[in-house]
């Protein structure tokens, strides 16, 4: 039995059906059409950019985590100085130095400096320990010769 081929009455009306003229689409479905195939394709390229910054951001997280990660985990002779003065000092001295700073400024600035206060490290000098007038000849020296 041959399935490819349809009974005589429905070929006749699959021929009737196919000869009958169609009806073109409207230009507006062109439009419809055309316009939601373009909004797909910039919303896919906008997202393609967006996963790019995240890609790109996530990157420079990680870099930053495993700097600062080496910086903190390696001793190269180098402290992160002191403990930081409390915040109530830090205040006053921030409103001695900007006296037109008012207390809640000098306060927000003062904490601002105590949690930053060991964010960059700093050569251990106490080791040594030169006088002012020491200093003062070498540089003397330092200046008397041309250098």
């Amino acid at each position: 039995m041959n399935h490819d081929r349809l009974p005589g009455e429905l070929e006749e009306l699959q021929r009737e059906l196919a000869e009958r003229d169609r009806p073109c689409p409207s230009a507006k479905l062109r439009d419809r059409v055309l316009g939601s195939t373009q909004a797909q394709v910039r919303r896919e390229r906008r997202r393609d950019g967006w996963i790019f910054a995240g890609q790109a951001a996530a990157v420079a997280l990680v870099w930053i985590n495993l700097s600062l990660s080496v910086t903190r985990s390696t001793n190269l002779g180098i402290t992160l100085g002191e403990t930081p003065p409390s915040v109530d000092v830090l205040a006053r001295q921030v409103q001695e130095i900007l006296p037109d700073v008012s207390q809640r400024e000098a306060r927000r600035q003062a904490l601002l400096l105590h949690a930053s206060w060991n964010l960059t490290a700093q050569p251990d000098f106490s080791q040594y320990s030169i006088t002012s007038s020491e200093l003062h000849e070498s540089l003397d020296d330092l200046f008397s010769n041309g250098g």
